[in-house]
């Protein structure tokens, strides 16, 4: 089955990305290998396009990907053509509603506009970790700045101990247009219902003309399982969750500290 694969794409945080937040040698070398194959890389993340480029250049593996699934599948970047395609925004209207039934929890809200998160309070901590992925908080009027943009995501950032409370309005919240999900104990992110990495990997698929049998996906966390459902072999590192090790084709023995990724394309594709 390895031998019919044309493209490959990664998860990065947990997956790809060590507890460091960096590539191991072993990883970056199999990656480099993979273009001297003929075989398209690509990585796939929550994070926006644009500082997602900057990390590659960072991690020393810009040359060798082909392309990039931002906003959880929601746009996609070519690298050779360097174009992006953006799907399924949320408008005005929804982000409005989104606004007004939060405005009185105690969170953060964020929206991404390229590498520039536009926020409803800055702190230190968040924007440090704006920082750490090269992306810009801006401290704005939200509520004005909803009127007339879109964005891919919405991103309620709240502390730990915060987030219940955050967790308990969402019970009555409903709108058929938007969809949320706990992203981790500080993040509750609301994106498009039709966006998911699943969708994202379809949009892939037709944009390089690619049958799906022939990717190959790895990841780690729940997010993950509309694409490693939907790809051709779907592997897991040993530390992803059970949800995802019952759904995959492959659970490695690797975890991402192990260089899982490099170790599995050394093993079975290279």
């Amino acid at each position: 089955m390895e031998s019919m694969i044309t493209l490959v794409v990664c998860d990065l945080d947990e997956t790809l990305l060590n507890e460091e937040k960096q590539i191991s040698v072993t990883d970056r070398r199999a990656i480099e290998q993979l273009k001297d194959k003929g075989i398209l890389f690509g990585v796939i993340s929550g994070h926006p396009v644009e500082s997602t480029r900057k990390k590659l250049r960072e991690w020393k593996i810009e040359d060798s990907t082909s392309f990039i699934l931002g906003m959880n599948g929601g746009t996609l970047y070519d690298a050779q053509t360097q174009k992006i395609e953006e799907y399924h925004k949320l408008k005005g209207d929804v982000l409005q509603r989104i606004f007004h039934h939060f405005q009185d929890v105690n969170c953060i809200l964020q929206f991404y506009q390229g590498d520039v998160r536009y926020v409803s309070k800055s702190t230190q901590r968040t924007r440090n970790q704006a920082d750490s992925f090269l992306e810009t908080e801006v401290l704005a009027d939200v509520e004005s700045l909803i009127l007339t943009e879109s964005f891919n995501k919405v991103t309620l950032y709240a502390e730990s101990n915060r987030m219940p409370e955050v967790l308990e309005k969402m019970i009555t919240f409903k709108d058929p247009d938007c969809m949320g999900f706990l992203v981790d104990p500080n993040r509750f992110e609301f994106s498009d219902p039709r966006i998911n990495k699943g969708y994202g990997l379809k949009k892939l698929c037709q944009h390089y003309g690619v049958a799906m049998e022939h990717i190959l996906a790895f990841g780690n966390a729940t997010n993950d399982i509309p694409m490693l459902s939907t790809a051709g072999i779907g592997v897991c590192v040993q530390n992803a969750t059970d949800d995802v090790k019952a759904i995959c084709n492959v659970i490695s023995p690797y975890t991402n500290d192990e260089s899982a990724i490099g170790n599995y394309l050394n093993e079975n594709l290279l």
